[in-house]
């Protein structure tokens, strides 16, 4: 006859088993991230070496300026701005960011030697011109610094929009300014 004590046993065995089991499989989940992140890591370097002999016929400078005007006549036009952004492009490089822009000031800083590549650099431009569009008023600032507390930057409805803008226009802008002959 089964006793208490030994049902007790076989119910804690049980836990154990299916603890393991849990973590057995949290463990495999995280490998497979791993793994993932590994591949898109491969793909970005695979397609910065394809893309990697374009060059600039132009300064960084007056590139960046080529890609803001781009913007300007090719992105929506800005209905709550009185004025376009200030442009400023630094040369001095940065761990954090690539570019960034000051809602308050109406700046779009750009840190050129951040990028390996032009389409790089082409995205970041038309990413912070994306943030003045989407910022007009500080009340947009601090519902995006709220929403960068909330959701994190990467998951931030403001930064998602930008990225996938960027993305998205990025190649017509290359494709625009190689035909100008800024970029061969």
């Amino acid at each position: 006859m089964i006793t208490t004590f030994q049902i007790i046993l076989s119910i804690s065995i049980f836990w154990n088993y299916w603890l393991l089991y849990m973590i057995s499989l949290g463990l495999l989940y995280v490998i497979g991230l791993v793994i993932e992140d590994n591949k898109k890591n491969y793909q970005s370097v695979k397609n910065y070496r394809t893309k990697k002999n374009q060059k600039l016929n132009v300064n960084k400078s007056k590139f960046v300026n080529l890609v803001i005007d781009w913007c300007k006549q090719n992105l929506e036009h800005p209905r709550y701005h009185k004025y376009y952004p200030i442009v400023e492009v630094k040369y001095y490089k940065t761990k954090k960011v690539s570019g960034d822009y000051s809602s308050s000031k109406k700046i779009i800083r750009i840190f050129v030697n951040n990028h390996q590549t032009i389409s790089e650099l082409v995205d970041t431009c038309i990413h912070e011109y994306i943030h003045y569009l989407q910022m007009p008023f500080q009340s947009n600032q601090v519902e995006y610094d709220k929403l960068n507390k909330t959701n994190a930057y990467y998951n931030n409805p403001y930064e998602v929009e930008a990225r996938e803008k960027a993305a998205f226009h990025t190649p017509q802008c290359i494709k625009e300014l190689k035909r100008l002959g800024y970029i061969s």
